[in-house]
């Protein structure tokens, strides 16, 4: 069996971070040095890259802790723990009461990354979900892209390699526009075929503080959801989103 290779440069750099995370205090050079078991001429070397970052702080002592720029992380890595332990009580509901699948995800560097999907009891085309999706042929996707100010959506189009996963999928500029606008109108966005060959999604917003920070959708097979309705699978959807944008204040 062969073993993954990790690149030592970031194995050793996230040690350094990790030994300055657990010090109850700065910490040195030749301290870090001994503690990591790597040479001083390495630790300095990556806390200066560390330090350009602002991921460290150095004292005038030569001494170091955590800086800004690493709570930052800390900071995100918790809003969105925190918005899946709202949502999640809310999907696994959805969930049990429609048998479909739900999807919570977020938007980050021009793509869709969900976060949480809870798998209803009938069985989906969709045996688990990408992590990343694009936004421009995914029901959540197309929800963020509806809320771009005008040169955000520009800057976008201009940068997207647009993909045909499908003969549904919309690759032509001007089409999309026209759906981004139906959403804004609707709040409901849809993925009709558009990234699997008999798989729908329909999307809805969650907001905080009426500023959306994610999305939640749910999928299934098209055949399967036309049977048991789109619109009262809309109602369900509509319902989680209002319950969780209520938990969400």
């Amino acid at each position: 069996m062969t073993e993954n290779k990790i690149n030592k440069t970031i194995a050793n750099t996230f040690n350094i971070i990790d030994v300055i995370a657990n010090a109850n205090a700065k910490i040195g050079v030749s301290e870090l040095s001994r503690k990591t078991h790597l040479p001083k001429t390495t630790v300095f070397r990556l806390l200066d890259s560390l330090e350009q970052l602002k991921i460290v702080n150095k004292s005038d002592e030569q001494e170091y802790n955590l800086g800004s720029f690493f709570y930052k992380f800390v900071a995100q890595a918790k809003n969105k723990n925190d918005l899946v332990q709202i949502a999640l009580p809310f999907m696994k509901k959805f969930a049990k009461t429609t048998g479909e699948t739900i999807n919570l995800g977020i938007l980050y560097n021009s793509e869709v990354v969900y976060l949480k999907s809870i798998t209803g009891k009938y069985f989906s085309l969709q045996v688990k979900l990408i992590p990343v999706a694009p936004l421009y042929c995914s029901s959540i996707g197309k929800i963020f892209l509806s809320t771009f100010s005008p040169d955000q959506l520009s800057a976008y189009l201009k940068n997207v390699d647009f993909k045909k996963m499908t003969v549904n999928t919309i690759t032509e500029i001007e089409p999309l526009k026209k759906e981004l606008n139906q959403i804004k109108q609707e709040q409901f966005s849809y993925d009709r075929e558009e990234s699997e060959y008999g798989l729908s999604c329909i999307a809805l917003p969650i907001l905080r503080k009426k500023k959306i920070v994610a999305a939640i959708s749910v999928s299934g097979p098209t055949a399967r959801m036309k049977a048991y309705g789109f619109k009262k699978i809309k109602t369900n959807l509509k319902f989680t989103a209002e319950e969780i944008n209520k938990s969400m204040c």
